[in-house]
């Protein structure tokens, strides 16, 4: 059998890191794939590493091929590949256990060709997920013009059905850069359906710039010409796509308006490529990195910037200015020339000869690594035969006359064209962003300073005495501290050069005595938000402190400061003193042997000693377990029997979650009594005061239920769930026990309320119907209801009711309601058509707050002053999550929303008898704007065949006479 994904891995000289992706890939949950490992051409032993775990694991297979490239390599794995899906993993970076698991799902369950997934980035110290991926990654059905793809072109996160690829030959075209971007369009363009996957699935590990082959980055024309080729190529199927689409929108029958705006959608689309291009492509990748360029790569940048605004929105190419204050583009001009740059560079950095000349190309390596263009760099002349010639012959790069550091230091001071300076004394680079971060923070101070990370073994971690100068005491209460001493150090500053030339002492011979000068005389900046490198180890630090009870005090300071942060988590923090958890323990062992007394002995003696007298045969007992009225569930038999006048009938309001023990026992106590002489019994929900006991065979027990179908798992399915209770717990006081007839909607879901109340096999879950249903088949009763709902709440004729009947969340004792909606964005695109009513679960006591602005108004909160029966009978539109409220709605045939936000989590607290995506009637959504888009488009969008097959799956018992079926399955005559 062939597996389900084919994992696809090329790897080229990957000895080191291609176990960690390959343990990655085997500790998977989910086991049914097929990894492809192309080795292409390494010289190393990466060939010897997959042979290897091809050995130990049949599902993994081995090709070895002559050096071609990543796209060539690709190109063989797909040639190989044999299952359903392809995932593209690289050799050097790492995959979370589930992600496999949750691309398939998503897939399987979305019947989705692409399912795209997170991904982060990790790059020195810094790690994110990036946000074009967490969008997509959110969406249910991802548009092929949808905005964020062009911001995504990475393969890794995202699953391909495999049979796309083959029937429209999709293969990479060998170049060396954005081939993925071609590879991912013409998959895009040629597919029916995306989806998004929430969780993440891929983490690319960006190496360190001084691990790679060198420390010269150098942008060559080649590379941006493989661009060039690549992006015209994104370009034709785009356009040819949308030249298709567009011709369809225009000869469709939608209005003038609908047709307009999917024109501008896809216009907007093709802008916001070109606007993707000039970013992200030429700006960051190639433009900030323009002292490594070739020469003649400028003009072509320029050429395919300028080509790049010309078919952009202008919106888009002033967002485009504003993402790049640094690079002082004018509207009506492009790039500047690096003469231009050097004319007036925002950075000036002054390396010496102090920085250890081992470490020395690295530091400056950095620089040229930096995503920052505009500086220039400035090195001590004593340093000429040390420097790589990769960096001198660089334009923004010069040498300065060799004096003692002071003198050295004020010269190129004198000389600094930039606005910021950096003077380089030690082992510290910056991380990619560092810089730009920081002249952006740096306000009026003098400088702004920044942590250190120690890089060592691949692991960045703080170091300690440092951290000291970024706690709480010392940044936010601006005093003099001689705790800054250990913060002695040049390197981790951006300088404000017109401030410090403004100091009268500013250079000595002990810089480290200037630092601590400058700190107690000038305003300053501490940056927390990221941090420069170095191999400076603690003891570094300590060295070079000019006090000794600082080089001693500095873990007073930090324990302090984790004292601090204690406190304020212990004043969040519910404190439990020793004689609280005694009482607590005491009360713990009373409540539980209450609990047996009374269902074991107490409650059985009652109910046997009334059982002496015989049986009522005109009593009939309503037993509600929680609430002081009577709940819906009930309502409607128990009307019929009041008007019928044949009857003695009984209500026990037992109040379980709102009265102390003595009333709750009184109330128990008397239901036993009168329970023992009634011929009929009806709950509306399980309790175990009547499961501790048997009763007598002539008193009928009729289980009502408050809910139709079967959703949300309860009862012995939740035994191994978060929201369930012990199982051995619910044997010992059972609460399903002396049920005669368990009432249900329908033959499907007869198994799952076996299951639930361990009656398999007894025949007493029957497909009846739900009594409360009835009313729903009455003209007479939905009209009344209608007028009611639209009286009551004060809403015009004009205007259709969305009903928003979400579940609780949590436990029963602590029931919460979910808040989860952008009303300004609803008001803003349904106000003028709808209204929401809301009506929480009933078991939720603190419901969440309404915007003033639209409370009353757009918005009602109706829990507790309207009926669900009348809210549903007036709604068009019903928004749920996972509540039973959806069986008793589709009677109506109209749409239903499940706003399932936080799937996983309720599946994991509670769980369903049914496949989620599968039985809904309805879509699955995760978002406001899907909602609104959805109802935007009912039209075309709501699927009335499904939800007539739901209706007639989950409620066909349910047909206006289910009261009547209940009286004669126990015989109980009118």
């Amino acid at each position: 059998m062939a597996p389900k994904i084919s994992i696809i891995i090329p790897a080229y000289n990957a000895e080191a890191s291609l176990p960690k992706m390959l343990d990655a890939i085997q500790a998977q949950t989910f086991g049914n794939f097929e990894v492809v490992i192309v080795n292409d051409g390494s010289k190393d032993g990466t060939g010897a590493v997959i042979d290897a775990r091809c050995e130990a694991d049949e599902r993994f297979r081995a090709i070895h091929k002559e050096n071609g490239g990543v796209s060539t390599a690709r190109n063989r794995g797909l040639d190989e590949a044999t299952g359903e899906y392809i995932l593209f993993f690289d050799a050097d970076d790492d995959v979370p256990e589930t992600a496999v698991a949750s691309l398939y799902r998503c897939a399987r369950d979305k019947m989705a060709d692409l399912v795209i997934g997170q991904n982060t980035v990790h790059h020195m110290n810094e790690v994110y997920v990036t946000n074009s991926s967490r969008r997509l990654s959110q969406k249910t059905e991802i548009d092929r013009y949808e905005l964020f793809l062009n911001w995504n072109f990475t393969l890794c996160n995202k699953l391909f059905r495999r049979e796309i690829i083959e029937k429209n030959h999709i293969r990479f075209n060998g170049t060396k850069h954005a081939e993925d971007a071609v590879f991912l369009y013409q998959f895009v363009f040629n597919c029916s359906r995306m989806t998004g996957c929430p969780e993440i699935v891929y983490e690319y590990l960006k190496r360190p710039f001084w691990e790679g082959s060198s420390l010269s980055k150098t942008v060559s024309k080649a590379n941006f010409n493989d661009v060039i080729h690549n992006f015209d190529i994104l370009i034709d199927i785009t356009d040819q796509a949308s030249t298709r689409d567009l011709e369809e929108i225009r000869n469709s029958d939608r209005t003038e308006a609908e047709k307009q705006e999917a024109q501008y959608h896809i216009w907007n689309f093709r802008s916001v490529l070109f606007k993707r291009y000039a970013n992200l492509t030429i700006i960051n990748e190639y433009y900030r990195y323009l002292w490594n360029a070739e020469e003649g790569l400028f003009p072509m940048l320029q050429e395919k910037l300028q080509e790049c605004r010309a078919n952009m929105f202008p919106a888009d190419w002033k967002d485009t200015l504003k993402r790049n204050p640094d690079l002082r583009l004018e509207l009506d001009q492009g790039l500047l020339t690096g003469e231009e740059i050097l004319e007036n560079p925002m950075l000036s950095v002054c390396v010496s000869d102090k920085v250890p000349q081992e470490q020395l190309n690295k530091v400056i390596g950095s620089y040229y690594n930096q995503s920052y263009v505009s500086f220039e760099m400035i090195v001590d002349q004593s340093l000429e035969g040390v420097v790589d010639e990769a960096f001198t012959t660089r334009q923004n790069f010069r040498f300065l006359k060799h004096k003692p550091l002071h003198e050295f230091k004020q010269d190129a001071l004198d000389q600094f064209k930039g606005t910021y300076a950096i003077f380089v004394d030690e082992d510290i680079i910056p991380s990619t962003n560092t810089i730009m971060q920081m002249i952006d923070e740096i306000e009026a101070k003098v400088f702004i300073t920044a942590p250190l990370l120690r890089y060592d073994n691949g692991e960045f971690r703080e170091i300690r005495p440092h951290q000291t100068v970024f706690i709480n005491e010392l940044d936010v209460v601006k005093v003099r501290s001689p705790y800054n001493e250990l913060d002695w150090m040049w390197g981790n500053k951006i300088f404000n050069v017109k401030a410090l030339k403004s100091k009268k002492i500013l250079f000595t011979d002990n810089s480290l005595k200037d630092m601590d000068r400058l700190y107690n005389n000038s305003g300053y900046k501490k940056f927390k938000e990221n941090a420069f490198i170095t191999t400076l180890s603690d003891n570094d630090i300590l060295e070079k402190v000019l006090h000794w009870h600082v080089r001693f005090g500095y873990k007073g300071k930090l324990a302090s400061e984790e004292k601090r942060l204690k406190r304020i988590e212990k004043e969040n923090t519910r404190i439990e003193t020793a004689g609280q958890r005694f009482k607590n323990w005491r009360l713990a062992k009373m409540r539980a042997a209450y609990k047996y007394d009374t269902l074991k002995w107490v409650f059985p003696w009652k109910y046997r000693k009334h059982c002496k007298a015989p049986v009522q045969e005109n009593k009939v007992i309503f037993i509600v377990n929680r609430k002081a009225t009577l709940p819906n569930a009930m309502t409607y038999v128990h009307k019929v029997l009041e008007d019928s006048g044949k009857y003695d009938v009984h209500v026990h309001y037992l109040q379980h979650l709102t009265l102390r023990y003595r009333g709750v026992f009184k109330r128990t106590m008397a239901l036993m009594e009168d329970m023992a002489t009634a011929k009929f019994v009806f709950l509306d929900e399980a309790t175990p005061d009547i499961g501790g006991f048997d009763k007598r065979p002539e008193t009928k027990v009729v289980q009502l239920w408050h809910g139709c179908g079967a959703f949300k798992k309860f009862g012995f399915s939740t035994a191994d769930k978060i929201f369930g209770g012990n199982a051995k717990e619910q044997k010992r006081y059972p609460m399903y026990h002396n049920f005669d007839l368990v009432c249900v909607s329908s033959p499907e879901v007869v198994w799952a309320y076996e299951e639930a109340m361990q009656l398999e096999g007894q025949g007493l879950v029957k497909p009846v119907g739900v009594s409360r249903t009835d009313v729903f088949f009455d003209e007479a009763f939905v009209a009344a209801a209608r007028k009611r709902v639209y009286e009551q709440a004060g809403i015009p004729e004009d205007k259709k009711i969305i009903l928003y009947a979400p579940t609780f969340r949590g436990r029963v004792a602590h029931a919460y309601g979910p808040d989860n909606f952008d009303y300004d964005r609803l008001y803003e695109t349904l106000g003028d058509e709808y209204v929401i009513l809301i009506k929480h679960h009933p078991l939720v006591k603190t419901r969440p707050d309404i915007p003033l602005e639209y409370r009353g108004t757009f918005v009602q909160d109706v829990s507790t002053s309207m009926e669900i029966e009348d809210l549903l009978c007036a709604s068009e539109i019903c928004i749920s999550d996972y509540s039973s409220l959806i069986f008793e709605f589709a009677l109506f045939e109209k749409p239903i929303i499940l706003y399932a936000y936080d799937l996983d989590t309720y599946f994991d607290w509670r769980g369903f008898y049914y496949d989620f995506y599968e039985m809904a009637p309805g879509p699955v959504l995760i978002s406001t704007e899907e909602i609104i888009d959805y109802i935007q488009h009912l039209d075309t969008e709501f699927d009335l065949p499904k939800m007539q097959a739901f209706k007639e799956k989950f409620m066909s018992a349910c047909d206006g006479h289910s009261t009547e079926r209940i009286f004669e399955e126990i015989g109980l005559k009118l």
